[in-house]
């Protein structure tokens, strides 16, 4: 039974989490996806006060599901463009979407092909009574000037993996197929064959990626919790979870 978070909103999430980590001496800094619905928006915790946050690893809070009936909570990392494209488009907007050597993808991704990561997930599922989530969406970037990934993000093909440390499984729990820019992710059955792909797209100059491996919680938002069920405080999710990957959130 996947387990309840005792608040019930992103936000109330983040909060608890930024508290954790202050006192980990961590430094993250609380960003809402929508400032004017901050209340009820997805939030992410960055460890920088800089903008725009795309070059970092950080803690991201969302919900799980349109009707906002779970919360999903994570490592978020994102790939923007090769550097190499700065001079097919020179513009001040475009040039802040191209990777530099700084960017935390750069470390998630070497980690991923390295092991580092994919033992790191082995090692946390096998004590959480849920499985492990791979939230993955982007697409093609025809012209950075004009490219968003905050107002784009509908545009994306958005894929979630589930994957199951019991069978040794990845499989596409959901999907969201826009342009079939990640329909190499249809291929994808296990650990070895997630790295084979995510490596495949680190290739890619022109994808625009965003990953998150993330926990699902119920949210007590109206019904309340429900009989019998396991309920997570902040300082659960951050034990269990998150501080697990605090290595790639800078």
């Amino acid at each position: 039974m996947i387990p309840y978070y005792e608040k019930n909103t992103p936000r109330k999430m983040c909060e608890a989490i930024d508290e954790l980590g202050d006192a980990q001496d961590m430094k993250l800094a609380r960003r809402p996806w929508n400032r004017f619905k901050a209340t009820l928006s997805s939030w992410w915790l960055v460890p920088s006060a800089k903008q725009p946050h795309h070059p970092f690893g950080k803690y991201f809070f969302d919900w799980g599901d349109d009707n906002r009936e779970t919360i999903v909570a994570g490592l978020y990392v994102e790939k923007g463009l090769d550097e190499a494209l700065r001079v097919v488009y020179p513009s001040k907007k475009g040039a802040k979407l191209m990777m530099k050597p700084d960017w935390a993808w750069m470390n998630f991704i070497g980690d991923i092909e390295n092991g580092k990561i994919i033992d790191r997930i082995k090692e946390v599922a096998e004590n959480l009574p849920v499985n492990i989530e791979f939230h993955i969406d982007g697409g093609y970037v025809e012209d950075p000037a004009m490219y968003s990934p905050e107002t784009s993000k509908l545009q994306n093909d958005y894929y979630v993996l589930e994957y199951d440390h019991k069978e040794g499984t990845v499989k596409t729990k959901s999907a969201r197929r826009k342009g079939m820019h990640l329909k190499a992710l249809n291929k994808v059955t296990n650990l070895n064959s997630f790295v084979k792909v995510m490596k495949e797209f680190g290739d890619d100059q022109w994808i625009w990626l965003n990953v998150m491996i993330a926990l699902r919680f119920n949210s007590p938002r109206e019904a309340g919790f429900e009989e019998g069920a396991e309920v997570w405080s902040g300082v659960d999710i951050w034990n269990k979870f998150l501080s697990h990957f605090a290595d790639w959130v800078k």
